[in-house]
């Protein structure tokens, strides 16, 4: 049980922490690293702005606000994507 709580404790930090990864690892990184960084963004920048959200509003919301904040994440993403604005 403890290994299952840290092991959910460091993907959130991971998601939470995502934007501040990408920004480093498009400055400073290897092809490689950007590449993965692209790939995670384009993932898991959804569910990282669904739990900002979460952080910032310091309120409860419902799950409608969750999805329609997720599926807007990735309709951003896919638009991004078709735009060429960030390429693989």
């Amino acid at each position: 049980m403890v290994r299952s709580l840290l092991n959910f404790i460091a993907l959130m930090g991971f998601v939470l922490l995502l934007p501040f990864f990408c920004i480093a690892a498009w400055q400073w990184g290897s092809e490689d690293e950007r590449w993965l960084m692209k790939v995670c963004f384009c993932l898991l920048s959804p569910l990282c702005m669904a739990l900002w959200y979460a952080v910032l509003s310091r309120r409860r919301f419902s799950y409608l606000v969750q999805v329609l904040i997720i599926v807007g994440g990735y309709v951003g993403v896919v638009w991004l994507v078709k735009e060429r604005i960030i390429t693989f």
